[in-house]
């Protein structure tokens, strides 16, 4: 989903942002000329649920909205409200693919399992003095990292591939062999 248009080295709505009444509303409550505020609010939902965002890296949600209040320089109290809360659902919904659905739940297991091995006290001990982890278990988990790092990525690559052929041609339209090429 296109949330933005650039004209003439200036960031504008684009047509279906001002017709989508969970955008529209955002930007209407900003009252000022420029509307700097709705910019920002709508960039965040897009850097917030977008699965080609950067941000994205951040499983964490609040990570990942004080990184993009950073980016963004929204004001550090600034809070997504109900009406950005909605507009995230709404966009999640128009987005989400059984693809990227599924590379989310996977993106979530890896960080609990890279934050279950930093948890691991390889001299951990139970009550009857027998190591709590298994040295060759852990050891052969490690060796899995890479693999399952590469897939990630593969799957994060593939995903891209597909909301990008999906905002490149609408409907029935497919795109001709060099169109993209100016």
């Amino acid at each position: 989903m296109e949330l933005f248009q650039l004209k003439d080295f200036s960031l504008t709505f684009a047509p279906q942002t001002l017709a989508i009444n969970v955008f529209k509303a955002i930007i209407d409550r900003d009252k000022t000329k420029d509307k700097v505020t709705a910019i920002k609010e709508i960039s965040y939902i897009y850097f917030f649920a977008d699965d080609r965002s950067d941000f994205k890296s951040f499983i964490d949600s609040n990570e990942r909205t004080e990184e993009i209040k950073l980016a963004l320089s929204l004001d550090h109290k600034w809070k997504p409200d109900k009406q950005i809360l909605e507009a995230i659902d709404f966009y999640i919904k128009m987005e989400e693919t059984v693809g990227s659905r599924l590379l989310n739940s996977c993106l979530i297991a890896a960080d609990k399992m890279g934050k279950f091995l930093e948890r691991i006290d390889l001299n951990e001990h139970d009550d009857k003095g027998k190591l709590v982890h298994n040295v060759k278990q852990v050891n052969d988990t490690i060796k899995q990292v890479p693999l399952t790092i590469k897939s990630l990525l593969e799957a994060q690559r593939e995903i891209k591939k597909e909301k990008e052929t999906k905002s490149g041609a609408r409907g029935s339209i497919q795109k001709g062999d060099f169109e993209d090429i100016e």
